[in-house]
């Protein structure tokens, strides 16, 4: 049997994110992950972290889903920099495998991580997501 399901876009997203950070000056210490390595810490020798995550969302079934996309930088002292470029390439219409659009969402809010002590800058783009058949 076949069905349609949503595809969970936020691998891509990363790899996508890591390899235009790779290209861009100023951010070769930046690393992009779907969840915070345990070994990572806010200490100034420690790369730039920048996490995306899959906040959900609504769908147009059996076409699409939209999706809330959140990158949130972790850094040591305040870096409003990376979030807002990470934005900044998500809209800026270059594509991604898997996503159909990308429109704004939420702009940066900062906060302080209480196990790392990191700060970090949070903020969200709307995606809409293609579905896929999948075998069952």
């Amino acid at each position: 049997m076949k069905i349609r399901v949503p595809v969970d876009p936020v691998d891509a997203v990363a790899d996508e994110l890591q390899q235009w950070f790779a290209d861009l000056d100023g951010f070769d210490d930046v690393i992009v992950r779907t969840t915070r390595p345990a070994n990572w810490q806010a200490v100034p020798a420690a790369p730039r972290l920048l996490l995306v995550e899959n906040d959900g969302g609504p769908g147009m079934w059996p076409v699409a889903t939209i999706v809330t996309l959140r990158v949130t930088a972790w850094t040591h002292g305040r870096d409003t920099d990376l979030c807002t470029t990470a934005i900044g390439l998500l809209l800026s219409g270059r594509p991604i495998a898997g996503l159909a659009r990308v429109k704004p969402g939420t702009w940066p809010i900062e906060a302080t991580d209480s196990t790392t002590h990191a700060s970090l800058n949070s903020a969200t783009v709307r995606a809409t997501v293609r579905t896929e058949e999948k075998d069952i």
